[in-house]
């Protein structure tokens, strides 16, 4: 990878670079293998951890670097940086909310991989990597308006969101995938 570039390519993978039944890059693999030739860098940015990131890296090869768990950790040249919040406030938060709502709450991180395996359909080994999480919390509940409401009001009392996405909501930090985006592109030296 160059030191400094005129241009960089981020994308998500779910559904945009990755097909969404299959997984696959197929289809895309002609405009990679162009991004590789021309020396510009590709960077993988998504909800998923840093280490199902580096897993999917290691078998493709595709990016050059990498944004997850919606901008809350970033990794180029093997140097990690950690926006999000500490797990520590995570966790202290999550608790918060499991003795203060109505229904039972459970998270990526407070589960057996064997359970996210069930909850997402991933097989053992990805669900075991999705649970590694630095800096936010996938809930596992079933929560009535007046819970998520609640719930919200704990994590901005913590400086923390609740962010609902395709099958969970997920507790974090104020970062996102855009600020993590401007860090990347300074981290790269685009001009």
């Amino acid at each position: 990878m160059p030191q400094s570039c005129a241009i960089a390519i981020f994308t998500d993978l779910d559904g945009t670079l990755l097909d969404h039944d299959t997984y696959s890059w197929t289809d895309a693999r002609p405009a990679l293998d162009r991004l590789k030739q021309l020396s510009i860098p590709l960077i993988a940015v998504s909800s998923k951890t840093l280490a199902e990131l580096e897993h999917i890296n290691q078998t493709s090869g595709l990016f050059d670097g990498l944004i997850g768990e919606n901008g809350g950790v970033i990794a180029l040249n093997g140097n990690v940086e950690q926006y999000g919040p500490a797990s520590e406030t995570v966790d202290r938060t999550r608790e918060e909310i499991k003795s203060s709502v109505t229904v039972p709450v459970e998270s990526f991180r407070t589960v057996s991989p064997e359970i996210i395996a069930t909850e997402t359909g991933l097989p053992l080994e990805d669900a075991i990597r999705a649970g590694q999480r630095h800096c936010s919390d996938p809930l596992i509940w079933q929560p009535a308006a007046k819970d998520i409401a609640l719930a919200r009001k704990i994590a901005e009392k913590h400086d923390l969101t609740l962010v609902k996405g395709g099958r969970f909501h997920t507790l974090c930090g104020p970062s996102s995938k855009g600020q993590a985006m401007r860090r990347m592109v300074e981290r790269l030296s685009v001009t």
